[in-house]
């Protein structure tokens, strides 16, 4: 089979198909998914390989893993505890991860099942290649993209072990959370002033955006400096970096906004008529022109507020995402120390 066959399944693994085309088992089994719930038919399939690489999204796998009793280890259907008693089995965690590719260099399964038992009764659908060198691509992409950016097991633990009753994943949840939370409380505090008639909104527009962009370096220069070596990869999940240029840029045409209407005022005050012209007063007063710049920058405090508006949502998505991050790999540290108190 030169090109991929299309598999389309319910009520039966989507990936099986797999097994028609795998002759050797000592090749290494790559598993990306998004979620795991194993059975004894997925355990059984893991077991005929020498080497299974597994990399799960780590907020998912939590969340399931969460759901168990307050003492994980007297249950069976921990996945986390299936997990360590397999062997040759490696595991990794990806914030990021969604896809699902499942196999060997012999056969690839790319579709849309997730490594669970679960998948077996909803519809799902991929393609099955047996192309040797179209899988050792897909492989490849699967060791560059998704490997090289994934939290190994045994950095888990040393994030997740205590020392000095903390560790690095409860340092970033104590330390970064809260920044994260004021931050955004300045984002809403900023966009509050652009969206509302106040005399004073320029000057407050200007104060805010200077907070919010001080709050943003701060974070940034403390994931550099506590957390870059760490391995827990908080830096790929700031994207509110990237908006430093945008605040500058809002600021700026703010601040000339705010000087051109100063201007006008001035000589409206210079002459007793302070709330006594229309634009088109000046312009007759004061000469045609006198209006331009600010008839030019009118709009820079609504076109601003657009962009705070976008700063808020996706600040409350970049702090959900990390401190569902931070929580998962927490717990995951919590069941690890279960595993092995369970083993002795």
């Amino acid at each position: 089979m030169n090109n991929p066959q299309f598999v389309m399944d319910h009520r039966g693994f989507n990936f099986s198909h797999l097994q028609n085309h795998i002759g050797s088992y000592d090749k290494t089994l790559y598993i990306s998914t998004f979620n795991l719930d194993l059975d004894d038919a997925l355990m059984g399939f893991i077991r005929h390989f020498q080497r299974v690489v597994i990399v799960l999204n780590p907020v998912p796998f939590a969340e399931q893993l969460d759901r168990l009793s307050e003492f994980p280890a007297k249950y069976a259907q921990n996945n986390f505890f299936k997990l360590m008693n397999l062997d040759g089995v490696e595991v990794y965690f990806n914030r990021f991860l969604h896809a699902k590719i499942i196999g060997t260099s012999e056969a690839v399964y790319v579709g849309s099942a997730n490594f669970s038992f679960h998948s077996k009764d909803n519809i799902e659908a991929g393609f099955v290649s047996t192309n040797e060198a179209q899988n050792n691509k897909i492989i490849q992409s699967v060791k560059t993209t998704i490997l090289d950016t994934s939290l190994s097991l045994n950095e888990l633990i040393s994030s997740t072990k205590y020392v000095n009753n903390s560790n690095t994943v409860q340092r970033a949840i104590d330390d970064l959370l809260p920044m994260y939370d004021k931050l955004v409380e300045w984002i809403a505090k900023l966009r509050g002033a652009a969206g509302q008639s106040h005399p004073d909104r320029a000057a407050l527009c200007i104060r805010y955006i200077g907070i919010v962009q001080e709050q943003i370096l701060t974070i940034s220069q403390v994931l550099s400096r506590r957390f870059s070596q760490d391995k827990i990869y908080l830096e790929e999940l700031q994207i509110s970096a990237k908006w430093t240029p945008k605040l500058c840029q809002c600021q700026q045409e703010i601040e000339t906004l705010d000087k051109q209407s100063k201007q006008l005022q001035n000589l409206a005050k210079e002459d007793d008529l302070y709330d006594q012209l229309t634009l088109e007063d000046y312009e007759r007063v004061y000469g045609a022109g006198v209006t331009d710049g600010y008839l030019e920058n009118k709009d820079a405090i609504k076109k601003a507020y657009k962009q705070f508006k976008t700063l808020n949502d996706e600040m409350l998505k970049e702090t959900k995402t990390v401190r569902s991050y931070l929580y998962a790999l927490s717990k995951l540290g919590k069941h690890y120390r279960a595993f092995c108190k369970a083993q002795k």
